[in-house]
């Protein structure tokens, strides 16, 4: 570009088109905090060419904005903008892009750069399925590193363009799980294709271009769980290579079977029929890194694949776990990760419910703590986690939950009661000196809107032993307070004052109890 210091030292250019998009018109240069001011003055003046954008980083510094100016206003543009504060620096000529109104789209100029990785394997696609632009396909599939600026004039490529940023079927992005890098679609991810898209589209074509991209060998679909099934089998759905919907066979080397690598422990299993949620990395890191302690006793009630056992031994240094499961084929793989973690002699699996297992195997007085990672509630297992705690120490109770956020205090108040009662109906000897303290309430992930995953750390067992002196000053405060009778069983950590306060008492349970019956109302998960 070329600046001079006056409009009348300058020629005036001839638009000459450029390939970049634009063309070489007259401009003047003005720091970049000037030209919105000088935008707007040069526009009431009727001084700005409207054929064309500014564009920034200008001049011989790039630290000017070159604001274009119509030809047969370029004297006045001297007479009225160099006298509105000075703020000209300069005139000259300069490559401006086109603007919208000229390039005849109706809203902003999109091209292939605006298009995400996933987006672009689509264009490039949709373009090699048509053989009228076949030739138009670029070469850039394999990576994202396209870093031309131009912008494609071909009428069809436009076209598509548009319509790959404005479909909703069309994601932006993907999932991607494992260590082979599994691609998740989500349930709705090219279903709902607009016939005149969906014609353009060879969709084997699509997967096997998406895989080369992401360097990925296999393509699942995400599928509906049902929330009120006692086994919650995944409903993910293989979509590519070749086969489709669940394979007939599973196990190690399966079609299904990925395995997924998280803080060193390997946790395989067959997508197609075990659930897994990333969303819980935090508090399976949480739970074995500072939760478990070396020389623990644990029971997982619902183990799943591992996904608190195998934190609990490998991080957490637990001396022993048991861990319980009922669904056959997430226990074929817990049984494979034990194996595959070399964990096999600090962990015993019984299969069942977890209820009559414990009763079977006489799990009571055994255990430092209890994990009841069953969502969207864990309700049913909390009398047989309770049994199971050490009848001389108490242990924690680590209870999962879905509870509306509004209703979290109440919940928290309302499970230590219920708590305490379980204690009370115990009749063993020193029980009554045993109270029910809630340390920490933990937000594990968002389950829909308003409604949250929550983990409650609840200690559950004699005042002596309780696990903060905090706690003890409290609750000697208390029975001061109201006498010996009175005094205070089940507490709170508040977080907000960072004081231990008596429990509330709930008379009615919240929305996520279970009913009398035992089943869980799920009217607040709609």
């Amino acid at each position: 570009a070329t600046m001079t210091t006056s409009i009348a030292a300058t020629a005036t250019p001839s638009s000459k088109s450029s390939p970049r998009g634009g063309a070489t018109t007259n401009v003047i240069f003005v720091l970049k905090r000037n030209a919105k001011a000088a935008k707007t003055k040069l526009e009431q003046d009727g001084c700005l060419d409207k054929q064309f954008r500014m564009i920034g980083d200008a001049g011989d510094g790039g630290d000017c904005v070159a604001i274009p100016i119509n030809d047969e206003y370029v004297a006045a543009a001297a007479a009225t903008v160099a006298d509105h504060d000075g703020i000209i620096i300069g005139t000259g000529t300069h490559h401006c892009p086109y603007s919208t109104s000229v390039l005849g789209n109706r809203g902003n100029v999109i091209t292939r750069n605006d298009l995400s990785l996933l987006q672009q394997t689509v264009l490039d696609v949709m373009l090699l399925s048509s053989s009228s632009s076949s030739s138009l396909l670029l070469s850039t599939t394999e990576q994202r590193g396209n870093t031309t600026n131009s912008t494609t004039t071909d009428d069809e490529t436009s076209f598509l363009i548009q319509q790959i940023k404005a479909s909703k079927a069309i994601p932006s992005k993907l999932e991607i799980i494992g260590d082979d890098r599994t691609i998740v679609l989500s349930s709705d991810a090219f279903c709902c294709f607009d016939e005149s898209v969906l014609q353009k589209i060879d969709m084997q074509v699509l997967w096997q271009r998406i895989c080369k991209v992401y360097k990925s060998s296999r393509i699942v679909r995400r599928g509906p769980i049902d929330a009120n099934s006692q086994i919650r089998h995944s409903g993910h759905r293989l979509v590519w290579p070749v086969l489709s919907g669940v394979p007939e066979e599973t196990g190690p080397q399966s079609p299904g079977w990925i395995c997924v690598t998280e803080q060193g422990i390997r946790q395989s299993f067959d997508l197609t029929r075990v659930m897994f949620s990333r969303g819980n990395i935090s508090e399976k890191i949480r739970f074995g890194q500072t939760i478990v302690r070396p020389g623990d006793e644990v029971l997982d009630m619902y183990a799943g694949i591992g996904y608190y056992t195998l934190p609990a031994i490998i991080h957490g240094q637990a001396k022993h776990v048991v861990s319980c499961e009922w669904n056959d084929h997430a226990i074929e793989a817990l049984r494979y990760n034990i194996a595959d973690n070399h964990v096999e002699d600090r962990v015993t699996v019984l299969q069942g419910d977890c209820r009559i297992v414990a009763q079977q195997h006489n799990l009571v007085n055994k255990f430092d703590r209890v994990s009841l990672g069953l969502l969207p509630s864990s309700e049913g297992g909390w009398k047989t986690a309770v049994h199971a705690l050490k009848e001389a120490t108490g242990g924690y109770l680590h209870i999962h939950a879905n509870v509306p956020d509004k209703e979290r205090r109440e919940w928290l108040d309302w499970t230590c009661q219920c708590l305490l009662e379980i204690v009370d109906e115990m009749e063993r000897p020193r029980m009554d000196c045993w109270i029910v303290a809630c340390s920490h309430l933990e937000r594990v992930k968002s389950f829909a809107p308003t409604i949250s995953h929550y983990v409650a750390d609840i200690y559950v067992g004699p005042m002596r032993l309780a696990p903060n002196n905090d706690l003890l000053k409290a609750h000697s405060l208390d029975g001061e307070k109201n006498g010996k009778m009175k005094l205070g069983r089940t507490w709170v950590f508040r977080k907000a004052t960072g004081t231990w306060k008596p429990c509330e008492t709930i008379s009615t349970p919240p929305s996520c109890a279970l009913s009398e019956s035992g089943v869980l109302c799920q009217k607040w998960m709609a």
